[in-house]
C-alpha cells in the first residue's frame, strides 16, 4: 500500500513541471539553478492543496530518480522533505522555520524542547512539518528554543521551551505539541526574544510574556510571567524582540524600547521620528525609515551597527553603504537588510553567517556570495545562521549548521549561501 500511495504521488508530480522540476534539482547547486525554476510555473491545483503531496521521500542532494524512489521499499522510514516554496521564515539559536503558501509551518535544526510543535522532539536536518493540525499560519516567531505562530483566526500557538512561560500557556512546562493562548484575539504581529514572546493585538495593545530579568516584557517589572501581560502602549504598528529587550515602532513614527540598556518600561528612542520597520538583536536596535534610511543604536562589539566602527552608540547612526532599505532583521551580534536586488550583512561573521566566504567579522554592509544581484522577498538571522527568501521562492541559508539548522541535510557551517528548498 506504501508503495501505491507513493505512486500516486508520483504520477502528479508527473503532470506539474513545477513539483518535478523541485524533485530533480539538487538544492545545494550553484545560485545560477535559481533561475531554473520559473516563478509562474504552473502547479497542479491538487498538489498546491495538500503540502503532504508536494513533499516526497527523495534524499534531495542526490542525482535519484522516480523509479529508484520506487524501488526503495522502505520509503516510511525516509524523513519527509519540503517540496513547496516557503514565503516567510524565522530562525533561533540553532532551529529555524518557515511559513509556505498553503499556510503550513515548516520547522528544522534542533527540536530538543518541542519547538517544531509536531508533538516529537526529534532533530531534522532537513524542513520537516511544523505545528501539526495547525492551517492558515499567517506569521512564525522564533526564540531561543521555543516558536509560536499566529492563524488565520488570530490566534496564538506556541510551543518548545517554556521554562520562562515564554509560550504564554499559563505554565513552566516544555511543550512538543502547539498550546493555544486563548486569551489572545486578533493578534497583528508577533515577536520572540531569547526567552520572551509579546504581540500587537489589533489596534494596537502590547502584549508580553516570559523571562523578565531585564524588564524585557515592558509592565515596570522583573518579574517572570507565564501569561500575556499588559504594557503601556497602545499604538504600536511593529514589533521586535532582541535577547532581552524588545522594541516598537508607533503610529506616529517613533519607536519605544523597554529591557535591556532601557528600563522595565517603555521609553521613547531619540532622534527617530519616522520608522516604518524595526530590528532588534542581542544588545542592538535598527530602524528602517518610512524612506528606506537604515539607522541603527546600541553594543557594536562585531560592527553590527554597521557605521564603520566598534564603537558602542547611544543615538541612532546611519549604516553605511545599504542604499534604501525594504527590510532589516538583527539576532545576537549580526545585522542583515536588503533591498531591491541587494542583500547585505554585517557584524559578527565568526559562524559565516555574513555569507562572504570567511569568518571575519565586518563593520560595514557585505553582501553575502553570489546575492549582489538577486531580488528577495524575505529574510532573517539566527544566533548563528542566516536565510533567504528569493523572489523566485527558493530559500537560501549560510553560517552556522551544527544542529541542522540550515536545512540542507548535513551538519556543516556553510560560508556562502546555500539553496535548500525548492
Amino acid at each position: 500500500m506504501k508503495t501505491v500511495a507513493l505512486s500516486a504521488c508520483l504520477f502528479l508530480l508527473g503532470g506539474c513541471r513545477f513539483a518535478l522540476s523541485i524533485g530533480l534539482h539538487a538544492p545545494n547547486g550553484s545560485l545560477d539553478a535559481a533561475s531554473d525554476i520559473a516563478a509562474d510555473e504552473p502547479v497542479d491545483s491538487a498538489l498546491e492543496a495538500s503540502p503532504d503531496v508536494l513533499a516526497d521521500t527523495f534524499d534531495a542532494g542526490s542525482d535519484v530518480t522516480t523509479s529508484d524512489a520506487l524501488d526503495d521499499a522502505d520509503v516510511a522510514d525516509v524523513p519527509v522533505v519540503l517540496r513547496e516554496p516557503l514565503t516567510t521564515v524565522a530562525l533561533g539559536a540553532a532551529f529555524s522555520c518557515g511559513r509556505a503558501d498553503s499556510g503550513v509551518a515548516w520547522c528544522w535544526g534542533a527540536n530538543a524542547l518541542g519547538a517544531f510543535g509536531n508533538g516529537t522532539m526529534a532533530d531534522s536536518l532537513r524542513p520537516t512539518n511544523g505545528f501539526a493540525g495547525v492551517t492558515g499560519v499567517r506569521r512564525i516567531a522564533v526564540g531561543a528554543a521555543h516558536a509560536c505562530v499566529v492563524g488565520d483566526d488570530g490566534r496564538i500557538r506556541c510551543a518548545g521551551a517554556n521554562a520562562d512561560g515564554q509560550l504564554g500557556d499559563g505554565t513552566q512546562v516544555d511543550r512538543a505539541a502547539a498550546t493555544t493562548i486563548a486569551s489572545l484575539t486578533g493578534v497583528q504581529e508577533i515577536a520572540a526574544g531569547d526567552g520572551h514572546t509579546c504581540v500587537v493585538v489589533a489596534p494596537g495593545a502590547v502584549h508580553c510574556w516570559g523571562r523578565n530579568d531585564r524588564g524585557q516584557l515592558g509592565d515596570g517589572t522583573m518579574t517572570r510571567r507565564s501569561a500575556p501581560t499588559p504594557v503601556a502602549v497602545m499604538d504600536a504598528v511593529h514589533i521586535a524582540a532582541g535577547s532581552a529587550h524588545t522594541c516598537v515602532t508607533r503610529m506616529a513614527g517613533s519607536v519605544s524600547c523597554w529591557g535591556e540598556g532601557f528600563g522595565a518600561s517603555p521609553m521613547i528612542v531619540a532622534g527617530v521620528a519616522d520608522a516604518a520597520q524595526i530590528a532588534a538583536g542581542r544588545c542592538h536596535s535598527c530602524v528602517v525609515s518610512t524612506t528606506g534610511r537604515l539607522s541603527c543604536w546600541g553594543c557594536n562589539t562585531e560592527g553590527q551597527l554597521g557605521d564603520g566602527t566598534t564603537t558602542d552608540r547611544a543615538a541612532p547612526v546611519d549604516v553605511l553603504g545599504v542604499g534604501t532599505v525594504l527590510q532589516v532583521v538583527a539576532r545576537e551580534r549580526h545585522t542583515c537588510a536588503r533591498t531591491t536586488d541587494t542583500v547585505n550583512c554585517w557584524g559578527d561573521g565568526a559562524m559565516g553567517q555574513l555569507g562572504n566566504g570567511d569568518r571575519t567579522p565586518r563593520t560595514r554592509a557585505t553582501a553575502p556570495s553570489g546575492l549582489t544581484r538577486a531580488a528577495t522577498s524575505d529574510l532573517a538571522t539566527g544566533t548563528g545562521h542566516t536565510c533567504a527568501v528569493l523572489a523566485d521562492r527558493a530559500l537560501w541559508c549560510w553560517g552556522a549548521n551544527a544542529s541542522g539548522q540550515l536545512g540542507d541535510g548535513t551538519t556543516t557551517d556553510r560560508l556562502t549561501p546555500t539553496r535548500i528548498v525548492p
